[in-house]
């Protein structure tokens, strides 16, 4: 049993207000497989990392793009975990809706990624009893500091080779003085404002 579902955007108009378009598709064979994910998207930031992750709620107006993501919740977060990242010394001590946290954007602002992910799937199974089907995928401004609080100056993300890779300067992360930026980096990464965000179906 296949299951396919992809990202719907809202209207044209909306999100090209912030200039970003593409496509997010995902895949999974059966109910103990991983999700597929394959990313191709333009009009972002150039050479910069991007907060992606699947939010708790559907979009339930498509009028403004800023009200239209606002709308999408919180991180998806079935298991009351804690924001961490696939890619810590504790890889499952995340939100399922956590994915690789950040896509980066080449010089020209294109993501090209795909990737596998065990938490944000589309079947449901005895470990899994739910599914990002019927969530929302929201891209952020800024880069998602993994839930470390502050504490990595370079962070590490998945290239389009699939590869763990670091960004460069101007994705550092200094550490956080503020006891309230630390605290967020436990529920969203501190990724900032919703450039764009789409449905899941």
């Amino acid at each position: 049993m296949e299951a396919r579902a992809s990202v719907r955007w809202p209207s044209e108009d909306s999100i090209e207000r912030n200039g970003i378009r593409g496509t997010v598709e995902i895949r999974q064979h059966d109910e103990n497989s991983m999700a597929y994910y394959k990313v191709r998207l333009e009009g972002l930031r150039p050479k910069t990392l991007h907060g992606f992750h699947v939010h708790a709620n559907p979009i339930t107006s498509w009028k403004d793009l800023e009200k239209s993501c606002a709308s999408c919740g919180g991180h998806f977060n079935p298991e009351g975990k804690e924001h961490g990242s696939v890619l810590n010394e504790l890889p499952g001590e995340r939100h399922a809706g956590d994915l690789i946290n950040n896509i980066r954007a080449d010089g020209h602002g294109r993501v090209r990624v795909e990737f596998w992910d065990d938490k944000a799937t589309l079947i449901p199974s005895d470990d899994r009893p739910y599914t990002v089907i019927g969530k929302s995928l929201v891209i952020h401004e800024g880069t998602d500091d993994l839930g470390r609080q502050g504490d990595s100056s370079c962070l590490p993300y998945i290239d389009s080779q699939n590869i763990i890779n670091y960004g460069s300067r101007e994705d550092e992360v200094a550490f956080y003085l503020d006891p309230k930026k630390r605290a967020e980096s436990l529920r969203t990464g501190n990724a900032g404002a919703r450039l764009a965000c789409g449905n899941i179906s």
